[in-house]
């Protein structure tokens, strides 16, 4: 009885507590045996709740048990390896436990390990995104086999696992060792140089040689590489129906990876860009469809592409179908997170304004029926990629997804006008498509030049005509007609911006062609620079983004100017920095003590400028150049010393009456 009554208070006092920890004897009268599932079990409950301890624990298990098994059942364990990898290829968390498995048993023995099929390795890191342990399995399987169809294929994989990672210099080596026709070498370099036209050229190359050599010593893997690496050219310079011309939506569920999800991904931009509705719903009504077969293409689809698969759906109105791509996209991303690649998670966060904004679209277009546009433009707006950061595949996809979302608003709304109002808004964003080409081939010609400083003659020659013809396409762009037309109707401040990119064309072509190619050119180029910048900043009534460019061009122009040229570009500057100072603007304010100095050098021809110019300068903007000021007074007399006392009379004066306030 008192044994029962302490059991019960006991438990009273325990609760519903459960101790995390088992209690063994010790001492003279031990647990002889500790049950197994009390040590398994706590390892169990850690595994499920985080993933990395999961990875971690499976393959220390099997590098403990597997080395201790005879060989049959080894080949039988790496046989289900095998089949694992293959069957949950898109399993991110599957596929890296195996993976960091396989590796662990490779480093403990390499010897004794049965080497794995390398499409099914190449095929499962592609899919899951585990690039990183893909390639570190690929290659010792080119180390360790010596079977030559083996290699060929771990070649093969091993090259889309470095087009995926981006490794440029292992992915150039690997196309210059693996390629048949030279070309495609060339086509490679080409791509990763950014010269995405030239690359096109030699893979057009590659398959006339391809041809003309009865189509011998080229292997089908080889083949399937070319097409898709010219459809990712095509894709990435927006030639849309090109590319449809060659992706056809009845083969695509035909191919392997990584081609499907390549090729797919590449259809349905494409046919969304051209606003190709009967094709998209050829391709998606049947997959929408209740079947199992079809449910699996759909979930592919859903995970894959979750931000086209919406955009597609908005464009043929099916709002539920729209929105039920943005819910997975968030329900997937939150779970998988932890156990996301880190290649993985980047193209997640680059994907996550898009679909954020898909989902707002969506929901304004359920709540207000499209009534809530302005305000959903105007929040929008600012939120664009970074133009020096991200890819142009990134740009791409941004200005796609934008257009379908505001077309989707003006279906929503049926506002007949509301087109008219998205350009006059810059919902086209013509200006960011101007800044986005501009920096890309300037940074490209930039590079190019930087290449050429260390080779010899001939090479040199080469990339420097090549670096001509980028700059030629740079102004090319401002020459074409239909752009001059529209530029006009665009507010004063889009309009300045987009003839300051294009004044910066000019004089990076003119120092270009003055440095290293023809000299007339480069003067007529800056001539045509001059000019725009003249007339800009002459008709401008407020400040812009122009008058600083204006500004940084006339300082470079004075350095290396000549006597019959100084004159007018001193004016020039001269006006142009108290325009902006008579503003208020502080970024011209900095060039004052500047425009002092040539006032100083030359009085004659400045000082009656700066004289009348200076009349609606505000003060402050002269107050924090003070000293630089008071350095440029000479020992002699001289007007601009004259000059320059009365300033610092009329600051002192404004500090006094400051003070007495």
């Amino acid at each position: 009885m008192i044994a029962q009554l302490a059991r019960l208070n006991q438990e009273k006092a325990k609760g519903t507590a459960v101790s995390l920890f088992r209690a063994y004897r010790v001492g003279e009268f031990p647990d002889i045996q500790i049950p197994r599932m009390d040590v398994v079990r706590p390892l169990l409950v850690v595994a499920s709740l985080h993933a990395a301890t999961s990875s971690a624990l499976f393959s220390a298990l099997l590098a403990a048990v597997l080395p201790t098994l005879p060989s049959s059942i080894q080949t039988q364990v790496f046989g289900h390896f095998e089949t694992l990898l293959e069957s949950a290829q898109h399993n991110t968390l599957v596929v890296a436990a195996l993976h960091q498995a396989y590796i662990g048993l490779l480093c403990q023995s390499k010897s004794s390990v049965t080497l794995l099929s390398p499409d099914i390795v190449g095929t499962s890191s592609i899919s899951s995104r585990n690039l990183v342990t893909g390639q570190r399995i690929l290659e010792e399987l080119l180390i360790h086999s010596k079977d030559a169809n083996v290699s060929t294929h771990a070649w093969n994989q091993l090259h889309h696992v470095l087009q995926m990672v981006e490794n440029e210099p292992y992915l150039l080596a690997l196309a210059t060792r693996e390629t048949t026709v030279p070309e495609t070498s060339l086509a490679v370099e080409a791509q990763l140089k950014g010269d995405l036209v030239a690359a096109l050229q030699h893979y057009k190359a590659a398959e006339a040689k391809y041809a003309s050599m009865d189509k011998a010593n080229v292997t089908i893997l080889e083949r399937q590489r070319w097409k898709s690496e010219q459809f990712h050219c095509l894709a990435t310079l927006n030639r849309w129906d090109t590319l449809l011309d060659d992706v056809h939506p009845d083969r695509l569920w035909d191919q392997h990876e990584p081609f499907l999800e390549k090729h797919t991904k590449y259809f349905l931009e494409a046919s969304i860009a051209i606003q190709d509705t009967s094709l998209l719903r050829e391709f998606i009504d049947p997959i929408l469809q209740p079947t199992r077969q079809q449910d699996t293409k759909l979930q592919y689809l859903v995970t894959r592409f979750p931000d086209l698969i919406a955009c597609a759906n908005m464009q043929l109105l099916q709002w539920s179908h729209a929105q039920a791509a943005v819910d997975e996209f968030y329900a997937t991303c939150l779970h998988q997170w932890s156990s996301m690649p880190a290649s993985h998670r980047l193209r997640q966060l680059q994907r996550l304004p898009n679909m954020v904004f898909l989902d707002d679209v969506l929901d304004v277009i359920k709540t207000h029926g499209g009534g809530a546009t302005s305000s959903c433009v105007e929040k929008w707006k600012p939120i664009v990629p970074l133009v020096h950061q991200d890819s142009l595949d990134a740009w791409s996809t941004y200005h796609l997804i934008r257009n379908v979302g505001y077309d989707s608003l003006v279906a929503a709304t049926d506002e007949a006008k509301y087109g008219g109002r998205s350009i006059a808004q810059d919902m086209a964003s013509i200006r960011v498509h101007v800044q986005v080409y501009s920096a890309q081939v300037s940074k490209l010609a930039n590079r190019q030049l930087q290449a050429a400083i260390n080779l010899t003659d001939d090479h040199k020659q080469r990339v420097l005509a090549q670096v001509a013809n980028y700059y030629a396409a740079l102004t090319r762009l401002f020459d074409n007609d239909e752009v001059l037309v529209f530029i006009p109707t665009l507010p004063a401040t889009t309009q300045a911006d987009i003839y300051g990119w294009q004044a910066r064309a000019l004089t990076e072509a003119a120092a270009f062609h003055r440095e290293y190619g023809d000299a007339s050119l480069g003067t007529t180029l800056e001539r045509g620079a001059m000019e725009i910048f003249q007339y800009q900043t002459a008709k401008a009534t407020t400040m812009t983004s122009m008058h600083v460019m204006y500004i940084e061009y006339l300082d470079k122009c004075l350095e290396r100017s000549t006597a019959g040229t100084f004159g007018s570009l001193a004016k020039a500057m001269v006006e142009t920095v108290l325009f902006g100072m008579a503003l208020a603007d502080k970024t011209c304010a900095a060039y004052f003590p500047r425009v002092l100095g040539l006032v100083r050098d030359h009085p004659a021809d400045l000082l009656p400028i700066l004289t009348s110019k200076m009349q609606p300068v505000p003060l402050w903007t002269c107050l924090h150049w003070s000293a630089q000021i008071m350095a440029l007074l000479d020992v002699h007399a001289t007007p601009f010393n004259d000059w320059i006392m009365s300033l610092l009379e009329t600051v002192r004066q404004g500090f006094i009456f400051v003070y007495e306030k």
